[in-house]
């Protein structure tokens, strides 16, 4: 499954690049929302994972207009602020985020979070 992961932290972009690659996922590594709108452009993700706290546009933001040109995909944000998300107009279950994973993350976190979200698509 084609992924995009738009994170400013390099150490965790690395990290979930790795692990994202080990399970047989090619990622696509972004550090700003612009960067992620601008790969959309010319290539398709299954998932898309993102920060909430981007420089520039916000995670939130991002993924609402993600669903423009990448409308299938599984939408995950990834949070310091759990209370912002679940209290959000696009909280998961709603418009535009799948899950949400809060910070710090581990990569049990990510996995579980993804194998949960894949299972729920293929039961669609």
């Amino acid at each position: 499954m084609q992924t995009i992961v738009v994170e400013n932290d390099p150490l965790l972009s690395d990290a979930m690049l790795h692990f994202l690659q080990s399970q047989g996922c090619p990622t696509v590594v972004v550090r700003n929302a612009e960067e992620a709108l601008e790969a959309m452009r010319s290539a398709h993700f299954d998932i898309i994972i993102s920060d909430h706290s981007l420089p520039g546009l916000d995670g939130v933001t991002f993924l609402m207009r993600s669903r423009q040109s990448q409308p299938d995909a599984i939408r995950i944000l990834l949070t310091n602020y759990p209370t912002s998300v679940t209290s959000a107009p696009n909280a998961p279950g709603q418009t535009c985020i799948d899950a949400a994973i809060v910070k710090p993350l581990t990569v049990t976190d990510l996995e579980n979070t993804l194998s949960n979200l894949l299972e729920t698509t293929r039961e669609r």
